[in-house]
């Protein structure tokens, strides 16, 4: 099968879970299909595989980096004619060949559309509707994209995979059972990863409770507002 792969980023230009799936999906379908990887980058083009259509994406500008990457994923169609599309985001068009979408929260990165935001729901709703299959990671998403007039029934969730084995304590280190207790919470800082719940329920805690807890935000600020509202509520907790 001819395979056309094409995502807004990849690793180790960026270092994200969405980037990362695609690397995955890109590597184990080439072990037995033709495969053509489009791929956007930020910071090096040689940080891509070889034999990528590596696309500059300008954050600052969105519209400019759509049209960049829908260029780009036209020219490689045209060049390899794929059999099926897989596509990381919606700036894939949808036409060029059986497209299933891999989709994260709708909402994310609104903010940098300022007054825009309607066309942008309008672009999402228009280009999800004619792929063959969106595919999304929990059930708040698709519930996300039924609210955004998409049919249920195209979109499938697949929940992502964590290998725990790599997250479990260091068993060589001796833990106190009295000792503080530090909390990692590693995601993008968007609202659709929460971590504005986690903030609250740790302010929710009784204030015994609190003095032996650090929670930890680690993430890429992706949406500076929400950034900067994580900030207020963590004020006066031990975030």
């Amino acid at each position: 099968m001819r395979i056309l792969i094409a995502s807004r980023s990849f690793p180790p230009d960026v270092h994200r879970g969405s980037s990362r799936l695609v690397w995955n999906l890109w590597d184990r379908l080439r072990q037995d299909h033709e495969v053509v990887l489009v791929a956007g980058w930020r910071r090096d083009p040689s940080l891509l595989p070889a034999d990528a259509r590596a696309v500059r994406l300008d954050g600052g500008h969105p519209f400019k980096a759509r049209a960049a990457m829908e260029i780009a994923v036209r020219r490689a169609a045209w060049r390899f004619r794929p059999d099926v599309v897989l596509a990381s985001g919606i700036e894939v068009p949808v036409d060029v060949a059986p497209t299933v979408g891999l989709i994260e929260d709708p909402f994310q990165g609104e903010s940098a559309w300022g007054r825009l935001r309607g066309l942008r729901r309008r672009l999402w709703r228009n280009r999800i509707s004619g792929m063959a299959a969106a595919v999304v990671p929990s059930n708040a998403a698709k519930a996300r994209l039924e609210d955004f007039g998409i049919d249920g029934a195209k979109v499938r969730v697949a929940w992502p995979g964590v290998d725990t084995a790599r997250l479990l304590p260091d068993a060589t280190v001796e833990h106190g059972a009295e000792g503080p207790v530090r909390l990692l919470y590693a995601a993008r800082m968007v609202p659709g990863k929460g971590q504005h719940v986690a903030i609250e329920a740790l302010k929710g805690l009784h204030p015994n409770i609190q003095d032996r807890l650090t929670l930890d935000l680690v993430g890429a600020p992706e949406d500076d507002a929400y950034v900067a509202t994580l900030r207020r509520r963590a004020e006066g907790a031990p975030v």
